[in-house]
């Protein structure tokens, strides 16, 4: 997510087409708190964050908003899109599946611990296998959060 663009709250409220006062009422909380929330100044709770989830429809929400707030979830989650054409994020993700069969991850990195180390020769084939599976997360995400054809 852009981190110019809305929050991930105001995010999923917008799609959702609801206004702060609505997620207010939905949420048993003042119009003030929302508003914060989305200002980033007041940050939800766990709990808090799952049932904004629940009730606006968006279970990437909590993913998103603790990636943007955590250097070390940042590290693990990658920037992925909601919304994505479900098209699109299926072929992106067959490609990267393909892309690790292509670069034969599987027989490099079972040579790469036959002695249970990385090795300095290794560290390169490493940090490829590395990229090309963090492209394959991202296309995962992506897939499982893309937008429904509407019939």
């Amino acid at each position: 997510m852009d981190k110019v663009a809305a929050n991930p709250i105001q995010m999923a409220r917008n799609m959702r087409h609801k206004t702060q006062e609505e997620l207010a009422e939905l949420m048993y909380v003042s119009t003030d708190t929302v508003q914060a929330w989305e200002r980033g100044t007041r940050i939800p709770d766990p709990k808090t964050l799952d049932t904004l989830s629940d009730k606006l429809d968006c279970p990437w929400l909590s993913l998103i908003y603790l990636r943007d707030r955590s250097a070390s979830m940042a590290r693990i989650l990658p920037d992925f899109t909601v919304g994505r054409p479900l098209p699109e994020a299926a072929a992106a993700y067959i490609s990267s599946v393909m892309d690790l069969v292509d670069i034969r991850f599987d027989r490099r990195l079972l040579r790469m611990m036959a002695d249970g180390r990385i090795d300095e020769l290794e560290a390169q084939d490493y940090a490829e296998i590395m990229e090309a599976s963090t492209c394959m997360i991202k296309a995962y995400f992506d897939l499982l959060f893309a937008a429904e054809r509407k019939e």
